[in-house]
């Protein structure tokens, strides 16, 4: 008795040579900014706001990126230990942790130790 056999289709799609032009179309596009430690700090700060205010309040915290490192009672203390750790300045921040007001529209920078 005959197997039964089933029909192949062998028409595959040709594959599609990559031009310089769609080479360059590709290079061309633009990419996302890297976000800088400071960026994401800040963001993440604004994120955990609420939930600091009900425990830390009037207190500092540590960003590096969108980790929380600590908290402390003086600002250039946590930015010493910070840059003791071998941090740049743009890869953490340390915030106030208090409302934010209108004045408060992106992160002081914490260079000036001030």
């Amino acid at each position: 008795m005959p197997s039964p056999t089933k029909a192949v289709n062998s028409t595959k799609r040709p594959r599609r040579k990559t031009t310089q032009s769609t080479r360059s179309k590709v290079a061309q596009r633009p990419s996302r900014p890297k976000l800088r430690g400071v960026d994401l700090g800040w963001r993440q700060f604004q994120k955990d706001l609420a939930e600091l205010m009900k425990n830390h309040a009037g207190t500092w915290v540590t960003y590096e990126g969108r980790t929380r490192v600590e908290f402390g009672t003086d600002r250039a203390d946590l930015i010493l230990r910070c840059l003791d750790r071998g941090l740049r300045p743009d890869e953490f921040m340390v915030c106030r942790i208090e409302p934010l007001g209108d004045e408060f529209s992106a992160p002081r920078r914490h260079a000036d130790f001030g």
